[in-house]
């Protein structure tokens, strides 16, 4: 599976495949993801999951806000 080339929309740096408990540290919810992660992290807070099976990002990096409003949108 070949990873995507990704730049992050904040800052221009790329994103990396890093495991979701890099991220969120070790919990059943991260076991097995995988997030696009911006290089820059934590500094830049961006990222988005990526496929379990493919490893394709689903969407586009996003900023703790724009996870927020998303999060809010999905329960709408």
């Amino acid at each position: 599976m070949k990873q995507a080339r990704i730049h992050c929309p904040y800052c221009g740096s790329l994103a990396t495949l890093r495991p979701a408990s890099a991220i969120h540290g070790l919990s059943d919810i991260s076991a097995g993801t995988y997030l696009y992660v911006c290089r820059r992290w934590p500094a830049c807070d961006a990222y988005v999951t990526a496929d379990r099976r493919t490893k394709q990002p689903l969407g586009t990096l996003a900023n703790g806000d724009l996870r927020h409003k998303r999060i809010l949108a999905h329960h709408a």
